[in-house]
């Protein structure tokens, strides 16, 4: 019996269960992203001076190129020109290609995530893993190419010149790490989401 006069109504709730592994593959999908932006726009690919004591230092970025004295204290900007080689406009173009194939390999994880469609989702999941591998490849072979043609260049200059990779070149690997990582997770990790069905009690 209702002493309170109030109504019971009872409703199916859809309660969506994430696998750990998606969760964390799609955080790390945007993580890496963010990586090769901060990446590829600072001009410290590659660093480099005419001899070890010379106080004259260009630093090299994929865009620009800036030269920078150092007089024992401080660390003096000269000038900056657009980059203007070949190599470095390659290695741009596959990492740019990669930055936008890992966006929307971390669009397509996030929507798969909250798709109810059992089948789409499996869909998805495939199509992102493969655009990250892709990414990885093409990554890759941009940081294995740059440091050959940056020393293959230096070689035919007149002036023999020291040379280093800069932190954003380093960066880069540590991008691909973290796309590794993504293709582990989405590799090993191929089962289903579970979805949840159960009554909620509603009263009025």
């Amino acid at each position: 019996m209702d002493w309170g006069g109030s109504e019971e109504s009872t409703r199916l709730e859809v309660v969506n269960i994430y696998r750990p592994a998606r969760v964390v593959a799609v955080v790390c999908c945007f993580i890496v992203t963010l990586m090769m932006i901060v990446s590829i726009c600072p001009n410290d690919w590659v660093h480099t001076r005419e001899t070890a004591s010379s106080a004259n230092v260009q630093r090299e970025g994929l865009f620009r190129i800036c030269s920078f004295w150092y007089n024992g204290e401080r660390t003096e900007k000269i000038d900056c020109i657009n980059q203007d080689k070949s190599y470095m406009k390659g290695v741009a173009a596959l990492i740019i290609i990669g930055w936008i194939l890992m966006l929307a390999a971390a669009s397509l994880l996030l929507y798969a995530m909250l798709s109810h469609l059992d089948e789409l989702k499996l869909i998805l999941y495939k199509v992102a893993l493969m655009l990250a591998a892709i990414t990885g490849v093409l990554l890759l072979i941009a940081l294995i190419t740059f440091p050959v043609m940056v020393s293959q260049a230096l070689q035919n200059t007149v002036t023999q010149s020291d040379w280093s990779v800069g932190w954003a070149y380093m960066l880069g690997w540590a991008s691909l790490l973290v796309i590794a990582l993504v293709v582990i997770l989405l590799s090993f990790d191929r089962a289903p989401d579970e979805t949840l069905v159960r009554e909620k009690v509603m009263r009025s």
